[in-house]
């Protein structure tokens, strides 16, 4: 619950543009929080392979390989 509101929150400040007068571009503190949630989640960072890229069955199946 802790992550999903963590991103929830990051996303409605950058639609709400809350953070314009601190940040012009937000993808570096939203490609941060991504990395952190991940840490958190126990999810790997690596990019997947281009062979697993538009198939739906092997995506999710590596997806859940990094979930203890």
């Amino acid at each position: 619950m802790t992550s999903w509101t963590r991103l929830y929150g990051l996303l409605c400040l950058e639609v709400l543009h809350q953070m314009d007068f601190v940040l012009t571009d937000m993808e570096p503190l939203f490609e941060q929080c991504l990395g952190e949630l991940a840490e958190t989640l126990g999810l790997s960072t690596e990019p997947w392979p281009l062979s697993c890229r538009g198939s739906w069955p092997q995506l999710s199946q590596l997806a859940w390989r990094h979930v203890p």
